[in-house]
């Protein structure tokens, strides 16, 4: 049961899913250091947001919490949208 619900049981899985993306705070209580290099380490840096400050998933939405006209959303959108050489 523990395995269950530890994300690092699931690693290759959630490599290998490329429609993922994570957004988070790293001021989160829920959420350690260890956790967020785990989350850096683990899922490729455009799918990836981790703010440094934060506070619920609703300042999130807008362009005053992100510092982006638009909010979190639009940001996200951007950063889905850039194309990337190999």
């Amino acid at each position: 049961m523990r395995n269950a619900t530890n994300l690092r049981a699931y690693t290759a899985e959630l490599q290998a899913n490329h429609n993922i993306r994570v957004i988070a705070n790293r001021n989160d209580f829920l959420l350690t250091a260890e956790e967020s290099a785990w989350i850096e380490a683990t899922f490729a840096p455009a799918h990836v947001t981790l703010f440094e400050h934060g506070a619920t998933w609703a300042t999130f939405l807008t362009s005053r919490a992100t510092g982006h006209p638009g909010g979190a959303r639009r940001l996200m959108k951007q950063k889905t949208m850039k194309k990337t050489e190999p």
